[in-house]
């Protein structure tokens, strides 16, 4: 199973380019251009990395509140794109990494890699993947049927300091 992440901005290019690059990292990638969408899935779904457009005004911000205040998602990877009037709003409302455009593929994929939350985010994942391949690989050899009690839990947020990329 992929990591997941939820991209939320209306501009198309910076979609992309974002896009383009959590899936060159290997995350399975959802787009949402406008906000209920976007509330629907992180309500509905446990993401790993959620990007949030600050063009997008209040919708942004309510979008990484509310993700924080969601058990599902509380431990969630927290990127923002910000202009730089914006960087203090977006790293008061929770985010651990800001970027400012141009959002370039390349350079996303930089500033993530260089940043240890997102590393230690990383590790998180590929530890759940590897325990939910082997639980699968246990349960198909039992004949074992999953239920909701066999679900793994995302474990807590790691206590690295947020990093900060400026382009």
């Amino acid at each position: 199973m992929w990591p997941l992440s939820l991209v939320f901005s209306s501009d198309e290019q910076t979609s992309n380019s974002l896009i383009q690059a959590l899936k060159d990292l290997e995350f399975e990638v959802e787009s949402c251009p406008e906000i209920f969408s976007a509330v629907e899935k992180i309500t509905s779904r446990t993401f790993d990395v959620i990007v949030s457009d600050w063009n997008e005004g209040l919708e942004a911000a309510f979008l990484l509140k509310t993700s924080r205040e969601l058990r599902a998602n509380h431990a969630a990877f927290i990127v923002a794109i910000a202009d730089a009037e914006a960087i203090t709003a977006a790293r008061e409302a929770g985010a651990d990494l800001i970027l400012s455009r141009p959002i370039i593929s390349n350079d996303v994929k930089y500033a993530l890699l260089t940043c240890d939350q997102f590393l230690a985010t990383e590790a998180r994942c590929s530890a759940n993947s590897r325990r939910e391949t082997r639980q699968a690989r246990t349960q198909s050899t039992l004949g074992i049927r999953r239920s909701p009690a066999n679900v793994v839990s995302s474990s807590a947020r790691v206590g690295f300091p947020a990093c900060f990329e400026s382009y």
